[in-house]
């Protein structure tokens, strides 16, 4: 008898302690495998039910009305072929699939498939990422139409990729690296095409992330303890702010983690939880800065707004407590490079406490490979990129390791 069932793959759980979700059709004691474009905390996933638990939270119940729907298709084909008199083999069944799905795609529009992704993938994927994908389809859509260039699977090509990031620079006035983020979520779009068979052209596999160096932006030990020790009594909404930052500074939480924190992730010494972003699984010790800030409000933290009204908060705080040394600061604009210098407190965003606690645990001696357990980085490159030493303080350490050369050279 054939059956059809949503189940994981146990042996494909990837670094971030996810696994695919999975359609398994079973005919006479074979099976095929079709793709669900999802995927799952394995401790979050019901084997008997063959469905998302509750647990999983936000985006559960879209997680199993995508589930039921992918599974009705295959179900759909194994119907059609018994009212054919076809035996519903797993060979039938995966022939006719195909044919339904992968025969007519690559002239099909991009914008419906594009909308069939981010509605299949919203529920494993984070706010921030599920809204850059709606951007970059709307940046999609806006060049099509003033370029009158025809958005098709199989016209997704070079040509497509040179007028495409030259209208981003040009036209949006993107920076490289905002046009290299642009790419990749583009990259990442036709993957999921691909592996689920209905993209054939590979033309995109050479399109480049185009990016520039940046200046990673953290405080330093000082401009930390300026912060901690200022007297913000008279201005609660900053004082609130921050205290937050202050915790991501010693702990590496993102805002987002920090908002979704609860008195059960705290122990006596240690924060454990599973990170919004990654799904990866973290235990962060609690040091001095982040025991004062949890014990000064009782163990649960000040509520976060949202990201805009964080960041705009964060720089009025930092101009209050005068953490405005001039910092070089590099833009890309229509293609065109310019150089500025503003004081630190205008680039001072929520991304500046994950940036700060990784710079000063380095400075003071924790290893590379230590803190990556604490951060969840994959690997050093990634880890590196939110690294900031300051060049005045570079240049004085150099110094004072080269103040002990002889004061006169000897003739010879």
């Amino acid at each position: 008898m054939a059956t059809v069932k949503c189940v994981i793959r146990k042996d494909k759980i990837n670094e971030a302690g996810v696994t695919p979700i999975i359609i398994l059709y079973t005919h006479n004691h074979k099976s095929v495998k079709f793709s669900t474009g999802l995927k799952i905390d394995p401790e979050h996933w019901d084997a008997v039910k063959g469905e998302v638990r509750k647990t999983h939270g936000r985006g559960t119940q879209s997680f199993n009305d995508t589930l039921k729907v992918k599974k009705e298709e295959v179900e759909a084909i194994k119907r059609k072929l018994m009212q054919q008199h076809i035996d519903p083999s797993v060979e039938e069944v995966k022939k006719e699939y195909e044919k339904q799905y992968a025969k007519t795609v690559q002239t099909e529009n991009v914008f419906t498939l594009y909308e069939d992704f981010i509605r299949v993938r919203e529920p494993s994927l984070s706010h921030n990422t599920n809204r850059n994908h709606r951007i970059t389809m709307g940046h999609l859509k806006e060049f099509a139409e003033k370029t009158k260039y025809k958005l098709q699977l199989d016209t997704l090509n070079q040509t497509f990729y040179s007028k495409f990031t030259h209208y981003l620079i040009t036209e949006r006035k993107q920076s490289p690296n905002t046009v290299g983020k642009t790419i990749k979520d583009l990259k990442t779009f036709l993957n999921y095409l691909t592996e689920q068979g209905i993209n054939k052209s590979l033309a995109y596999k050479e399109f480049k992330k185009p990016k520039a160096t940046t200046d990673v932006v953290a405080l330093n030990k000082n401009e930390l303890d300026t912060l901690y020790n200022a007297d913000l009594s008279k201005h609660s909404h900053l004082e609130r702010v921050r205290d937050l930052l202050v915790f991501s500074c010693s702990t590496g939480l993102r805002f987002s983690d920090i908002a979704g924190l609860k008195p059960g992730n705290i122990t006596a010494d240690t924060i454990e939880l599973t990170t919004q972003k990654t799904k990866q699984r973290l235990s962060i010790p609690l040091n001095a800065y982040s025991r004062s800030i949890l014990a000064k409000y009782e163990g649960k933290l000040p509520k976060v707004t949202t990201q805009q009204a964080t960041n705009r908060m964060l720089k009025v705080l930092g101009k209050h407590c005068g953490i405005d040394r001039p910092v070089e600061v590099v833009k890309f604009i229509g293609g065109k490079r310019i150089t500025q210098h503003v004081p630190k407190h205008e680039l001072m965003t929520s991304h500046i406490g994950r940036r700060t606690f990784i710079t000063i645990s380095l400075e003071m001696g924790l290893l590379p490979k230590e803190l990556m357990q604490l951060t969840g980085h994959a690997d050093f490159q990634t880890l590196m990129r939110y690294f900031n030493k300051d060049r005045d303080e570079v240049k004085d350490k150099a110094v004072k390791l080269w103040s002990d050369a002889p004061s006169k050279i000897k003739a010879g």
